[in-house]
């Protein structure tokens, strides 16, 4: 965890490249380094045992709707459990760190890349912090979340697309169709849904091995958008051997 007086996440002109798992919506999506539908691991906060530590919690959004709010304050645990201690000053501290990465991959679902957060306990940056740091009973948390502008695709490109389907009803299930189009909102979860359509389309014309073997994506600040290149490999065409029932 980097040790900042505040979190500013700003990716720019950075390309990531990460596999991913297709045919299981359950498994991390990785973007910028931050994964998405991930399950809790066993260093989360509720693993850590100690004195029961009390805390109050302040969280403030700049500028942000009802939707938004609801969904940075949904993604917070540091929120959602605030009507019960912490397991420890340990078991806080932990929760907070594990709030930064909860709440930034909120801001790209909402398809804001230009974020800043910041998570302060008795009024220092939660990053900073030493797990054993001893703390008041209660303390004051404050979480601050500027979300910054909405980004919009500049690019959205797939590389080796599946032909079109000859069905007119099978259309709908185009990522174009989907959001994944320059000036749609460039939502996290566009594009991991792209990825899952493009791979789909594949195995739906024989290739059962299809897959994505390449991501790039860059967020330009400058213009608030952002750019994402999927190259999907088909592998080779599959084909029924003998059968019987």
């Amino acid at each position: 965890m980097p040790s900042l007086s505040s979190w500013r996440f700003r990716a720019i002109a950075i390309a990531v490249l990460v596999g991913f798992i297709v045919g299981q919506p359950a498994a991390a999506f990785e973007l910028f380094g931050i994964k998405f539908f991930e399950g809790k691991k066993a260093d989360d906060s509720d693993e850590v045992i100690g004195e029961p530590q009390n805390y109050t919690v302040d969280f403030q959004i700049a500028d942000a709707d009802s939707d938004t709010t609801d969904a940075l304050q949904g993604a917070s645990t540091l929120w959602q459990d605030r009507e019960k201690p912490a397991s420890g000053a340990a078991g806080l501290i932990a929760k907070a760190r594990g709030d930064y990465r909860r709440i930034l991959a909120t801001l790209y679902s909402q398809a804001r890349y230009g974020g800043t957060i910041s998570i302060l306990i008795d009024g220092r940056e939660a990053a900073d912090l030493p797990p054993d740091t001893q703390l008041p009973d209660p303390v004051s948390v404050r979480v601050t979340v500027d979300p910054g502008p909405l980004f919009h695709f500049g690019e959205a490109a797939i590389v080796n697309q599946a032909p079109p389907p000859t069905d007119r009803d099978d259309r709908v299930d185009l990522p174009a169709n989907k959001g994944f189009a320059p000036g749609e909102l460039a939502r996290s979860g566009v594009v991991l849904r792209a990825e899952l359509l493009s791979v789909e389309a594949w195995r739906q014309q024989g290739h059962a091995k299809a897959k994505i073997a390449e991501r790039r994506v860059e967020a330009i600040h400058k213009s608030d958008t952002l750019n994402a290149t999927l190259v999907v490999d088909p592998g080779r065409r599959a084909v029924y051997g003998p059968t019987s029932v």
